[in-house]
């Protein structure tokens, strides 16, 4: 019985490997940072690779934690999917994580969304 279970493991193990070694990309990252209040927040534009005149955008607001734009990697397979779909993404690093200056503690949810839906709205 261990042994099948050594085996699925390394299986597993492989797989995951190839998939991220030799999975295609469909997306490009643009740095697109911005000033809120007296907070620079860092983050990054994600566009598909199938260049368009304009693509519907999918904006990430991080819960609770010192999360970095692409939350440890965990995004860059739904970012994937999405561009492969024609969506564009935009993620930030959480004020006071990464190159962002600010604490994230301070913010509320209700915060980080105000935060960028007033930057959308003065800059698209």
């Amino acid at each position: 019985m261990k042994r099948v279970r050594y085996c699925i493991f390394v299986f597993i193990l492989f797989m995951m490997g190839y998939y991220l070694l030799f999975e295609k990309t469909y997306y490009e990252e643009i740095d697109s940072n911005f000033l809120s209040k007296d907070t620079h927040l860092t983050g990054k534009l994600i566009l598909p690779k199938l260049k368009k005149e304009s693509y519907p955008v999918l904006i990430f607001i991080h819960g609770d934690g010192a999360m970095p734009y692409d939350a440890y990697g965990y995004y860059h397979s739904l970012w994937n999917n999405l561009a492969k779909n024609g969506i564009a993404s935009y993620s930030w690093n959480k004020a006071g994580v990464d190159t962002s200056s600010g604490n994230w503690i301070t913010q509320s949810m209700d915060d980080r969304n105000d935060l960028i839906s007033k930057w959308i709205l003065n800059n698209i």
